[in-house]
């Protein structure tokens, strides 16, 4: 994901930012969406989200964006706090914190993504709730 920037902020900022999710919810298309994302990009939740993916291409992009922002309150928000390479996977930590709408449990999660690029953009994307889980499947596809 080196295109996406070095460590992959600008991909979070401009389309995981609360404002870039509700942008993408309402089904709104901006050059960084293409700038960033690989128009075959597939994004697959961690296995213990409620809803698991795989959404593929821009449209899957959208959908995703429908479905965590229907499963958080309004003002739930992401957060970038660090990533790191292994090989030529990028593995990021970011932060959500919100309320689940159905139970109404606020949550402060910690969760991590692997993510690989093709032609400078955004292409795969995996999630998990551990660094480790992360790191560990980054490692394995890095040395294939």
């Amino acid at each position: 994901m080196h295109a996406v920037g070095d460590d992959g902020r600008e991909y979070w900022e401009e389309l995981l930012s609360g404002e870039a999710l509700l942008r993408l919810r309402r089904g709104e298309h901006w050059d960084a969406i293409e700038r960033l994302v690989d128009p075959e990009f597939t994004m697959e939740n961690f296995d213990e989200a409620p809803f698991q993916g795989p959404y593929v291409g821009y449209d899957g992009l959208r959908k995703w964006a429908e479905d965590t922002m229907d499963a958080l309150e309004d003002g739930g928000w992401w957060e970038f706090v660090e990533s790191e390479w292994v090989g030529d996977w990028l593995v990021a930590t970011s932060r959500v914190q919100g309320t689940w709408r159905v139970s109404g449990i606020p949550h402060d999660l910690l969760f991590f993504t692997a993510a690989r690029s093709r032609d400078g953009r955004a292409y795969y994307s995996k999630g998990f709730l551990r660094k480790e889980d992360a790191l560990a499947f980054a490692r394995e596809r890095s040395a294939a």
